[in-house]
């Protein structure tokens, strides 16, 4: 009987295409709900395998697998599925299981200065630097210094070329930013104005420019943030 189902697992296997990987607006790898929902449960549990196995990751023990596809099944809405191991976290957001990144390094907390040029690799969070832009930019003085901080609750903020500002809180939510990234997103400030949240958008402020004027240079903050995706090498090396 074993060896039957372990056939009947392997067919499945080759019948069944590895769902196709999607991704957050953070850049989160993840597969569709509807992938794993509207599967029976056998198929779903091997459509997550499969999809695991090309991300480099070995699935759990069967017993948390089906409890996890148990989960997604029955959850509410607005509910958030969790299954942790010991090298990955998945996680539903709205309609997507997402491979969630490390997080067993400390997030960064503690606010510092950054200046036109430089690059800060910052625990938890990724590498953010400000770097030359051609639209869309913050007029800075070469060398300037500004400040990194994070979410304290209460920020505001009116979106460069949207025409009313809502909290960062509802903001954050409107763009569809994951919950396990809101408070690791890094906040540009000169003084306490707010010009720019992460590299996601810039706020309305006495710095922000859509396009240069005639001799001035314009920045912009980039963020590379620290995703596990999954990458073409990853998948060609079957790594």
């Amino acid at each position: 009987a074993s060896g039957h189902m372990a056939g009947a697992a392997t067919l499945l296997r080759e019948v069944l295409p590895t769902p196709a990987t999607v991704h957050s607006v953070m850049g989160d790898p993840g597969l569709a709900l509807d992938e794993l929902t509207l599967a029976p449960a056998h198929a779903a549990a091997v459509k997550l395998r499969s999809w695991l196995q090309v991300a480099g990751y070995l699935a759990p023990d069967q017993a948390a697998l089906q409890e996890f596809l148990r989960q997604l099944r029955v959850a509410a809405v607005d509910a958030k599925p969790r299954l942790e191991c010991s090298a990955f976290t998945l996680q539903r957001y709205r309609d997507v299981v997402y491979l969630l990144p490390d997080d067993n390094e400390a997030v960064c907390t503690d606010s510092f200065s950054l200046t036109t040029g430089e690059v800060s690799d910052v625990p938890g969070v990724g590498r953010v630097s400000l770097e030359p832009a051609v639209t869309n930019g913050l007029s800075l003085a070469s060398g300037e210094r500004l400040t990194l901080a994070w979410r304290q609750g209460g920020e505001r903020c009116r979106p460069l070329g949207r025409a009313g500002g809502n909290s960062l809180k509802k903001l954050l939510q409107e763009w569809d930013v994951p919950p396990w990234w809101r408070d690791r997103v890094p906040l540009l400030y000169l003084g306490d104005e707010l010009l720019a949240v992460g590299d996601l958008w810039l706020c309305r402020s006495s710095r922000a420019r859509e396009a240069p004027a005639a001799g001035q240079g314009l920045w912009r903050l980039c963020w590379q943030r620290n995703i596990d995706a999954l990458d073409e090498d990853r998948v060609a090396d079957g790594d």
